[in-house]
């Protein structure tokens, strides 16, 4: 008696575990927010490329929340916000409650020595240190 073996033939078909990554223009193109955004900066530059000949538009570029716009639609800016969520995406969960000690990676747990590489039981003001007395150099 032989089994079949089926080939899933539609996405409806595929195990729920295998969750295709998203890319990174699903973040950067894909939401009406971003697609927005990405459409006012080259407005907005163009506008001061054309203020130099048009008055009004020079008095508006000159007053200083045309400062805060020109790093709200400069494309690094935009490229740096909306790729966050890509990043999450990327690193996975993040562990932020702080329950593991941060020198447990480097010095070990049961270390004897603490963040200098000195050992704990040392004095280096006690002459009875050793070599680890600062007077013995």
């Amino acid at each position: 008696m032989t089994q079949e073996i089926r080939m899933p033939d539609s996405e409806e078909e595929t195990p729920p575990d295998a969750k295709q990554r998203a890319t990174l223009s699903d973040y950067l193109w894909r939401p009406w927010y971003a697609r927005l955004w990405w459409a006012a900066i080259p407005v907005y530059w163009a506008g001061m490329a054309v203020s130099s000949r048009i008055s009004l538009l020079a008095d508006f570029y000159d007053l200083a929340f045309a400062g805060y716009l020109n790093v709200l639609f400069f494309p690094p800016t935009a490229l740096m916000v909306l790729g966050v969520g890509y990043v999450r995406e990327w690193m996975g969960p993040i562990d932020w409650s702080g329950a593991s000690d941060p020198d447990d990676h480097v010095y070990g747990v049961n270390s004897d020595r603490g963040p200098s590489g000195m050992p704990f039981y040392v004095d280096p003001l006690d002459p009875r240190s050793g070599p680890y007395w600062i007077g013995n150099q």
